[in-house]
């Protein structure tokens, strides 16, 4: 049998790097320049798009935005919440006869805090939102508010951690 010797560590930090998820949870420290990229294609009224974050940390999951309120990053090493602001009026283009509907949108963001790896995670930046979908025609109009034949939106920012 192999012994690792621990000496120095005391049982508390133990237990609290086990459940933090190991070494690497045990603290934030993040700091520097994140970029973020979120994708969705679906149709129906789902607020869920794939997510990656990369710069300071690399890491991928779900975003789930709700519209207002806060965002909750599902990600593979912990959650990361924030809170959108400043968020400028949506601007939508509707081509009626094509039934075909663009619209774009930005704003700023704060970093509320996370659990597992990200539990204590702090920083603030901005987005830009874009998409685009095909609605159906119902008696013969379109119908651009109705769940969309096609549709792809894709968020993108930078933050600033710490």
């Amino acid at each position: 049998m192999h012994r690792t010797r621990l000496a120095g560590i005391s049982a508390a930090t133990l237990v609290a790097i086990a459940v933090a998820g190991g070494p690497a949870a045990a603290s934030v420290g993040f700091s520097g320049t994140e970029h973020f990229t979120f994708v969705s294609t679906a149709t129906g009224n789902s607020n869920r798009s794939s997510a990656i974050l990369t710069g300071a940390f690399v890491d991928g999951g779900t975003a789930i935005l709700p519209g207002k309120g806060k965002a909750t990053l599902a990600l593979r090493k912990g959650k990361i919440f924030a809170q959108p602001s400043n968020q400028s009026k949506a601007k939508m283009t509707v081509d009626k006869t094509a039934c075909y509907a663009t619209f774009s949108q930005s704003g700023k963001v704060k970093l509320t805090g996370g659990t597992g790896a990200y539990a204590g995670i702090t920083g603030h930046g901005s987005f830009k939102s874009v998409g685009s979908l095909v609605g159906p025609f119902k008696n013969g109009k379109c119908d651009v508010n109705a769940s969309p034949v096609a549709a792809q939106f894709a968020t993108s920012g930078t933050l600033t951690l710490g």
